[in-house]
């Protein structure tokens, strides 16, 4: 998949004018250092930020549905299948959901389906510009830093902030942004007469 920021987006967030105006060694870690932070990003959004064709399997809540990436239109939903009996229930787009019916009746929760769909996947400009700015936040660290997260000498210590370690890519605040694009679970309420 390609990066989800580029080489003048993190120039940017680097207050230059352009990607030409980055250092030979920040240059050469680039490439590296998108893919990762975009491939982390993906994987805690839970998103992928690409267009495509996905076949997704998800479960009912009052029978409807919530697609994990955006869709224009109905036209862009190819089919969805119960995956109990193979059968194709209508439905409705409403939003980023999908309303399902049976025999003119809501489908219950719980309801395993899988639904193929055609998504856009245009990247937010708040997506670019966090990548870009965690790239960015890399570029400017000694890369033979090593793993130092506190330092002591005598009776002073000083605790380096958790970005400064080389193996942490995302921060928590990078996670907690990266999460508030992802797929909202329902949780399934069950009553009992």
């Amino acid at each position: 998949m390609a990066p989800l920021a580029g080489a003048d987006d993190v120039a940017l967030a680097l207050g230059l004018e352009d990607a030409d105006a980055l250092s030979a060694a920040q240059t050469l870690r680039l490439g590296g250092l998108l893919a990762r932070v975009s491939r982390e990003f993906r994987r805690e959004a839970g998103r992928g930020f690409a267009p495509g064709t996905s076949t997704v399997k998800l479960l009912t809540v009052a029978g409807r549905v919530r697609l994990p990436e955006p869709v224009d239109s109905e036209d862009d939903v190819a089919t969805v299948v119960l995956t109990v009996d193979g059968t194709e229930p209508d439905w409705v787009l409403d939003g980023q959901e999908l309303v399902l019916e049976i025999s003119g009746r809501d489908l219950w929760s719980g309801v395993s389906v899988t639904v193929t769909y055609t998504h856009s996947g245009e990247i937010p400009d708040d997506v670019v510009a966090a990548v870009a700015a965690i790239v960015a936040r890399h570029l400017t660290l000694d890369p033979n830093l090593g793993p130092v997260t506190e330092m002591a000498a005598g009776p002073f210590r000083q605790r380096l902030a958790d970005w400064t370690n080389g193996t942490a890519l995302l921060t928590d605040d990078d996670c907690v942004a990266a999460r508030a694009y992802r797929y909202p679970g329902s949780a399934i309420i069950i009553q009992k007469p």
